[in-house]
């Protein structure tokens, strides 16, 4: 993807809200204490819940749980973590954008449509693609000819860049693609998030289907989750580990495999609590500055203000949730307003494999309460 940078930026709003739940109990003992409390008060009738939790610096992570009929979860177990893949991609632009190679307001060539409206679902890009990726050789060749397609056929698009606010998978799988193409990698998003991104932070274990299935098949048949869903005849069924039919079409929107050692390397990472390797730079201060954000839309991610139950006020919670079928995922911390680049206080990652049954629980509202509870 070649750019040109455009003259003038953005100016929108929108708003949002984190879910207004009652303060639940605050959490006691040790952090691992407190959160082995925690998941052992929920109520798990198949699949498993795996926890990642970080505070004042320290971590734990825990399972409970069946990954797969008659194997319990652990902390190697990889989920599916849908649109939480959103904030790799996130991150490896404001990663381009930090470095100066790329700006927020540079083009695809040959459009109007900048990087900046593609990553904060303002494109005007319907919701999913037309699924072209999954049928040629190159995904991106596929999903970017869908991308041209769409905006040089505007009436077939929902309204024109900058005019309004749409989720779109498929505007975040464009960009995936687009940005592996501007690095030199001909689309393969894939390889470009895992050199670029995944490898500064040793998290070996997150990759897409197509490549688990490549490099190590039998980690995946062994690790991989099976999602549950509830039948009203047969109780609750295993349905497998197969990536959603719209991968490879949507990888860099939500088709990445991910443990929760891996997720919590993510979160400390994003709470300031890692050291950036070099390729990274400062793409995580971009994020948190929220200078790019359209409204509570941020560069992949969510951020949303909410009192902490601290009786300090409100803070920012920056989140971000999956789902792809049977399988769920939250990633949420804390930043204190008054230093958006200091060390965030605490921040959870919770990953689930089944359906909710009468719509029982909520997996946002489940992160929200654990971040909560853990509360100094």
């Amino acid at each position: 993807m070649k750019t040109t940078a455009l003259a003038t930026g953005m100016l929108l709003t929108l708003t949002a809200s984190v879910p207004a739940l009652a303060c639940p109990t605050k959490g006691t003992g040790t952090l691992q204490q407190a959160v082995n409390a925690w998941l052992a008060s929920k109520d798990i009738p198949a699949g498993a819940m795996c926890v990642a939790a970080v505070k004042n610096g320290t971590g734990y992570a825990t399972c409970d749980g069946e990954q797969q009929p008659g194997i319990n979860a652990t902390t190697d177990t990889l989920f599916q973590i849908g649109s939480v893949t959103k904030t790799f991609t996130g991150t490896l632009l404001a990663k381009r954008v930090s470095q100066g190679s790329l700006s927020m307001n540079s083009v695809f060539l040959g459009t109007n449509v900048t990087l900046q409206q593609v990553a904060t679902h303002t494109s005007g890009l319907p919701e999913n693609s037309f699924l072209t990726g999954n049928i040629t050789p190159n995904p991106a060749d596929g999903t970017l000819s869908d991308f041209y397609w769409c905006v040089d056929h505007p009436s077939s698009c929902p309204f024109n860049p900058s005019q309004g606010w749409l989720y779109s998978n498929f505007g975040f799988a464009a960009l995936g693609f687009g940005l592996a193409d501007f690095d030199g990698y001909d689309g393969d998003w894939p390889t470009d998030i895992d050199e670029s991104v995944l490898d500064q932070l040793e998290m070996w274990d997150t990759q897409v289907y197509e490549r688990w299935v490549a490099n190590k098949p039998l980690q995946f048949v062994q690790d991989a989750a099976h999602g549950y869903q509830y039948d009203d005849n047969d109780g609750w069924e295993s349905v497998g580990s197969a990536p959603h039919p719209r991968c490879p079409a949507h990888n860099p929107s939500g088709c990445l495999y991910a443990s929760t050692r891996d997720m919590r390397l993510w979160l400390r990472y994003h709470m300031g609590l890692t050291t950036p390797g070099t390729a990274l730079g400062n793409a995580r201060d971009l994020i948190r500055g929220q200078a790019y954000n359209y409204g509570s839309q941020g560069i992949g991610w969510d951020f949303s203000y909410n009192s902490t139950c601290q009786g300090t006020g409100n803070w920012t919670v920056v989140s971000k949730g999956g789902s792809v079928d049977t399988q769920r995922a939250f990633i949420a911390y804390l930043q204190d307003p008054s230093a958006p680049y200091g060390v965030s206080p605490r921040g959870v990652v919770l990953l689930m494999n089944r359906d909710p049954k009468d719509e029982d629980f909520s997996l946002t509202d489940l992160g929200f309460e654990l971040l909560q509870t853990l509360r100094p």
